[in-house]
């Protein structure tokens, strides 16, 4: 998914004449690049989250809330493309699915102890 957004970024910035290292004066381009940038900053709070809930809740959860996840990223992306105002339930989703693995894995913490 991440190598996919780059790739639309790349394309953007053909489509829209962003030339390397420009990352401004195109509002469209800046909606692909932001997304991309959005999503790397989100994965290294994503991966050793999901890593840690598979650990506490198996495989089959984790495949489920990280699957949400990533359906959240690829609304937040399909949103944000069209109109900024359009990014906020993908933004929800992964959002949501990621906080929630979160608690479980604290709360799987608390048990243990």
């Amino acid at each position: 998914q991440f190598m996919a957004f780059g790739f639309l970024v790349g394309g953007a910035r053909m489509k829209h004449g962003v030339k390397a290292p420009a990352t401004t004066r195109n509002e469209i381009f800046e909606r692909y690049f932001r997304v991309h940038m959005n999503t790397l900053e989100n994965v290294p709070l994503f991966l050793p989250l999901l890593w840690l809930f598979a650990a506490a809740w198996g495989d089959t959860w984790a495949g489920i809330f990280g699957g949400a996840w990533v359906a959240g990223r690829f609304l937040y992306a399909w949103g944000y493309y069209r109109a900024v105002s359009l990014r906020l339930c993908g933004f929800g989703i992964s959002s949501s699915a990621a906080l929630l693995m979160l608690a479980a894995c604290l709360y799987a913490v608390v048990a243990a102890l």
